[in-house]
């Protein structure tokens, strides 16, 4: 899917480090600003995403990576139980 342009567009502005020399480019960060309408599209596009492939089972049983409320911790649980 492709937004629309000016929701893809950012606009990067530099912000001196502090404590360092703002005459030296390693002094500098930039930092993007993003469209809130693109951000919020995102996110909706991907809470439609996830609740389809959730009610659709379409993950595997052993898909841990990425999904709400399977951390870490249940993975290990798993592979030391089995």
């Amino acid at each position: 899917m492709n937004n629309p342009s000016p929701w893809n567009t950012r606009v990067i502005h530099p912000l001196r480090k502090p404590n360092k020399n703002p005459l030296d480019n390693s002094g500098w960060r930039p930092v993007a600003l993003s469209s809130a309408v693109g951000k919020l599209l995102e996110k909706v596009v991907a809470r439609c995403l996830e609740w389809f492939v959730e009610t659709q089972d379409m993950l595997h049983i052993h898909q841990w990576g990425f999904i709400k409320g399977q951390g870490t911790a249940e993975t290990i649980a798993y592979v030391v139980a089995s």
